[in-house]
This record gives structure tokens, sequence and C-alpha cells, in this order.
């Protein structure tokens, strides 16, 4: 989850132009969305230093750096961004961060010294899809006004004065943006709101002004981008969430930009270079149905499921299912038959314990998926039981009000000989309370996300 609000909550993604990013190096991606640096050609040289049979490191991290409405944001984003961060501390061959929704945030992190080599995309709100059909094959026509163009004008303008007066950090000015939580607009807007909350067909325009709003977007520039520019929203002006860091050399570095709504969803895509060796490595992330109760579905890739279901069947479980598919099919384009390859990213899918407790299911359809692909083997090291990333606030604190706890992160292999004794060890990371931060009435330290980490140890084949 992303924001509380009312009956209404969301989280966070969005897409222009890419960017290959190695070390510091920064060059124009290829058209396509992809591309490499130009000194890539030298980054995959290099002597055999004996990796290759030797255990590489993997860790998945959701980061939730998304903006004042995340939990104790600022004093996270703090630590994260640090040069002494538990990122830059972690001991990760090769790291996949998720949903770090803000460039500045990217960049910091790009820059500390634990990490040489990285790779993510510079997106935009209109960043095509790399494959915009829609399950039926068909594409989806461009829009041809804007989300509110519908709504009566007065509607729209009483719910952005109402933000203005009561819920702006410039208080009455409309280059504020919205303080911290959605709780503020529940408390003093819900009226407003409500006319296009509870009228479905204004509901992309709800959609849109909360995508925007939530996303540290000013109030101006949210209403004109709603009422007057005929295109899909995107939060957090449409940026990939998305970034790969790596203490071996990457090349070959290539994005796939996912259908998605609301928020922009991708899988990134670097050949890592481990000396002798080398492997594949794939960075995503999918949509989330546990917005459907908050964010009514208004985007084209639902497949005529329930706009406000989060369960299987229903539009956002539709989407991420569609994306994974898109995902098993890339990652056959690309790595074919013999390239080894470590699939990982936070999939907003949970298998669900067989007793029927922890962790929960969620959509597990994508999960079952991605398991039983032709070449793919879910990751599980001996004596593993799958627990919970996303976890009830009585294990962490920052999940206000959540009593469930969901495994959103499981990781794969593809094109791996002996891949159920491949994986030496797996376990929870930045489970525990970090001292700069601090949540809630009693100031008690917290963890440096909503989301815990995870992190497996595996010998890759030789070539």
């Amino acid at each position: 989850m992303k924001l509380r609000w009312l009956a209404v909550a969301s989280f966070a993604l969005a897409a222009c132009d890419p960017k290959v990013q190695l070390g510091d190096h920064v060059t124009d991606a290829a058209a396509e969305g992809g591309g490499s640096s130009s000194d890539a050609g030298d980054a995959a040289t290099g002597t055999c230093d004996g990796a290759g049979s030797a255990p590489v490191s993997v860790d998945i991290f959701n980061t939730s750096l998304y903006g004042s409405v995340a939990p104790a944001f600022a004093a996270r984003e703090q630590v994260l961004t640090g040069t002494n961060s538990p990122i830059q501390r972690s001991g990760a061959s090769v790291m996949c961060l998720t949903d770090v929704d803000f460039t500045t945030d990217i960049t910091k992190i790009t820059k500390g010294n634990a990490f040489p080599y990285s790779y993510w995309v510079k997106t935009s709100v209109s960043t095509p899809f790399t494959n915009p059909e829609t399950q039926d094959g068909s594409v989806p026509p461009a829009p041809t006004a804007a989300p509110c163009g519908a709504v009566p004008p007065t509607a729209v303008t009483n719910a952005f004065n109402c933000m203005i007066q009561h819920c702006d950090t410039l208080p009455g000015n409309t280059s504020g943006t919205l303080p911290g939580s959605t709780d503020c607009l529940s408390s003093n807007c819900s009226a407003e709101f409500a006319q296009l909350l509870l009228n479905s067909s204004y509901n992309a325009c709800f959609d849109c002004i909360i995508d925007y709003v939530a996303s540290d977007q000013p109030y101006a520039s949210s209403q004109t981008a709603c009422t007057s520019a005929a295109q899909a929203p995107f939060a957090f002006a449409g940026q990939v969430p998305l970034l790969i860091l790596s203490e071996y050399p990457l090349s070959d570095g290539d994005a796939y930009i996912l259908p998605s709504t609301n928020y922009r969803q991708a899988v990134l895509f670097s050949r890592v270079h481990l000396g002798c060796n080398s492997v594949d490595f794939y960075c995503g992330s999918f949509t989330s149905s546990m917005i459907a109760a908050d964010l009514p579905y208004t985007g084209n890739y639902g497949a005529g499921g329930n706009p406000s279901s989060e369960a299987e069947g229903g539009a956002y479980a539709n989407e991420q299912l569609l994306q994974a598919q898109r995902l098993v099919e890339w990652v056959q384009q690309k790595s074919g038959t013999s390239h080894h390859a470590i699939i990982v990213g936070d999939w907003h899918s949970s298998p669900g314990a067989a007793d029927g407790g922890v962790p929960q299911a969620l959509t597990p359809e994508t999960l079952n998926l991605l398991s039983s692909a032709p070449g793919w083997t879910a990751v599980s090291a001996p004596q593993w039981t799958p627990q919970c990333t996303v976890c009830p606030q009585s294990e962490n604190p920052l999940n206000v009000g959540s009593t469930v706890g969901y495994f959103t992160t499981q990781p794969f292999l593809y094109n791996w000989p002996q891949a159920s004794t491949a994986v030496l060890q797996e376990s929870l990371i930045y489970t525990q309370p970090d001292p700069s931060v601090t949540f809630g009435d009693a100031g008690a330290a917290a963890p440096v996300s909503t989301d815990f980490g995870l992190s497996f140890e595996v010998v890759v084949p030789a070539l």
C-alpha cells in the first residue's frame, strides 16, 4: 500500500527518454527503451577471478521511497540514500531495488561506493508500453479527452480548492503539495471526492487526481494534467522505480515497459559479468491488486474484471497476470535456451501458506504462472519457508492497521542446471528497527521500509 485514504488508498510508479547508467556513466538509450553505455564492451572484459563457480549473492528490496505519504519518509530516505546506508553495506553481488520513485533518490543511491555498476531507465508519463496489446491482441485507442474532461468543472475545482485550503504544504497556494498521508483528504475533503468516487463515469478523474497529488505533484500542475492532458495519468511523473546495482560489470541494459494503470510497471535487464562467466539479471515489479478497493480500475488491461476487487479475476489481478505473461515471453526472447538467468522483483503476488497462515495468499495465479513457465525454477533454499516481506503492524510498525502478511518477492532461476540444489541460503533482510528511523506517537525505532528485503546465495553454472 502506498496511500491511506478513507475508502481510497493508492501507491505509485510512473514514465520519457530511457537512459542507461553504468557506474557514473550515462548515455542515451536505444529507442526501444534499453541500451548500454559506450564503455560496456570494456566493462564486460576482465580476468577470470573464479566467479561463476563460486556463490553469487542477490538481494531484492522494496524501498518504499514514494514520497511524503510514505511512513517516516524523510528519515528513511536519508538513511537509504546515504553513503553508509544498509543498501551500501548489504554485501550483495547484485541487487534489485523497487519502489524508488524519485530520480533524485535513484541517483543518490548509485553514487555509493559499494556498487560501482548500476542500471536504470528514465521514463515519463508519455513513455509507450513495449507491447500495448490487451489480452485479446487489440491495441487500445489513444485517449481523446483528459481524465476529468467529462466531469463538471465545478466538481473538480471544489476538490482542489478543498485540498488547497486544508491539506497544503503552502496553505492557500496552488504551488503547494499534499503534506503527509491522504488522511488529510479523508478528514477534510471526503464530500468533495465522493462526487468523483461514487459516480463510476467519474472514476478516471478521481484516480488521476489521487495519482498526482499523492506523488508530491503541486496542486496547480495536477489540476492542469487531469483537466487538460488527453493521456492516461501516471504517478511520480511516470518514472520507472527500479534500480539494478552490481559489484560486477554490467552490459546490454534493456527495459520492458509493461502495460499498467496509475503506476508505471516494468522489468529491467542487464548482463552481469562475473570475470570468466556471466549471468542474465532481471529486476521488475508488477501491478498490485491491493489498491482495488481504493482506486477503482479505469485502465485498458483489466480484461473485464471487477474494478474494485483485489482477488483473482479482478481487473487489477488480470493486468498483473498479463504482465507476468509478458515477462515470461521477454525472458525467453532475451535469454533463449542457453543463457542462465536470475529473475527477481516485487510481483505483488503471494503464494499463501498451505495451512492458511503466513504468508497470506494474494493473487497466487501470477506466481503459479511464473513457476510453471518452461525453464523457470522458483528459488527455495534448504530449510527455507516463505515468510512475509509485507508484514502486519505487529511485525513492522510502518504498516499501520495491517493484520496480514504477504510474501511478494519470490525469485526465480532460468535455464539453470541443478537449480533445485544450486541455492545455498535464503533469508529476510532489513527486518530490524533502525535507530535513525522513528515512527508513531511514541517515537519508537522502525525498520527502513514498509517491506522487508530478501537475500539468497546461488552457485552460477559454468558457461
